[in-house]
């Protein structure tokens, strides 16, 4: 993908939106709960009530498993959409340019598909 200067301004903003919206639908369907490392299994994560939500995790990985329980992309797309919120000016497009990295990151990895609200800035002018 592009970088945000490739779009308008008003589509990389809703671009963030997206992505916010799709990161809070799929901490929804997933897995509810505080999660953790098992204490008895090294190697599986569990949820608060100690079901499992992981198996055979590799230690090197577990951290990184346990930072998309549901409260991590939720804290995400809190973060997406506070950065959605202002007007884009010289001051913030660092922030911009910042958080549209993260959101791209997320709709490739996760494949939330919402690259479809990006205009690009070409476009807008022909």
């Amino acid at each position: 993908m592009a970088s945000p200067a490739d779009y308008t301004d008003d589509s990389v903003l809703q671009f963030l939106f997206a992505v916010a919206d799709s990161l809070d639908a799929c901490a929804d369907r997933g897995t509810q709960g505080q999660w953790a490392l098992s204490q008895s299994l090294r190697t599986f994560i569990t949820d608060r009530s100690g079901g499992i939500v992981c198996a055979a995790v590799q230690k090197s990985n577990a951290r990184l498993i346990l930072a998309a329980s549901p409260e991590g992309p939720r804290a995400v797309a809190v973060l997406l959409r506070a950065v959605a919120d202002q007007p884009i000016t010289e001051q913030s497009r660092p922030l911009v340019d910042s958080a549209f990295a993260l959101a791209t990151h997320y709709n490739q990895e996760m494949r939330l598909k919402a690259e479809s609200r990006l205009r690009r800035v070409q476009a807008a002018i022909g």
